[in-house]
């Protein structure tokens, strides 16, 4: 992969890693906010999304995040699996391919607009319950998220 494309051009599971390392995974018990499990489905134009990675970011604590592998994802935000700060979470997504580049190389490619890249801009919002979900359905249509609490 070429060095001139920062975080754009990165593997979803580095760019997954990135996030849960700067969010503040790790560490003891102290100070940790309570948090509900949340598992569901990614699709893009109603088809499972084969990878990418899914960032739930509350209003207040670390974020929230999850692998999409074959259109599944557990959000973690501490230990794996343990899900979401619940509450209102502004949602982000990363769903790109890799494509040859004319000197040899792969670039990372979006499968959907770059705006749902970014939390504050993505538009997609949810207020977690403190049930949590065990079977959340986002599809992301054209520009438009269509989100099932299932």
């Amino acid at each position: 992969m070429s060095s001139r494309m920062g975080w754009r051009g990165r593997s979803p599971l580095a760019v997954a890693l990135a996030w849960l390392a700067f969010s503040g995974c790790g560490g003891g018990d102290e100070g940790r906010l309570p948090t509900v499990r949340v598992s569901g489905t990614l699709a893009v134009e109603g088809k499972p999304v084969s990878s990418g990675t899914i960032h739930f970011q509350p209003e207040k604590g670390p974020a929230a995040t999850g692998i999409v592998k074959d259109g599944k994802f557990t959000l973690t935000t501490y230990n794996e699996g343990d899900g979401v700060i619940p509450g209102k979470n502004r949602i982000s997504v990363e769903v790109v391919t890799e494509v040859p580049t004319k000197d040899g190389d792969t670039t990372a490619k979006s499968l959907i607009a770059p705006k749902f890249m970014n939390p504050d801009e993505s538009g997609i919002q949810l207020e977690v319950p403190q049930a949590g979900y065990s079977n959340l359905q986002i599809d992301i249509v054209g520009n438009s998220p269509r989100i099932n609490e299932g």
